[in-house]
């Protein structure tokens, strides 16, 4: 219809800070052959990844009513 806009998806361009994860981990070997298992500390480096793809909802339908926050005001869209 006339004058409905909609933007089911889109991609952006995802910056990560540094961060760390604790967890588990399986499957490395040590010199022997023999397994190493237990909890590890996984560090990550910062990055910037282009071309993320971000989808909304897949059943947003034009006329739906969105939460929009834009400059730190939210306003109602619908």
């Amino acid at each position: 219809m006339a004058g409905e806009y909609l933007i089911a998806e889109w991609t952006a361009k995802l910056s990560l800070p540094a961060f760390s994860i604790g967890g588990s981990q399986t499957g490395l070997l040590d010199s022997m052959k023999g397994a190493v298992t237990g909890n590890a500390t996984f560090n990550f480096q910062p990055v910037v990844i282009d071309n993320v793809q971000i989808e909304v909802k897949p059943d947003l339908k034009p006329g739906d009513r969105v939460l929009v926050a834009w400059g730190g005001r939210k306003e109602m869209i619908g």
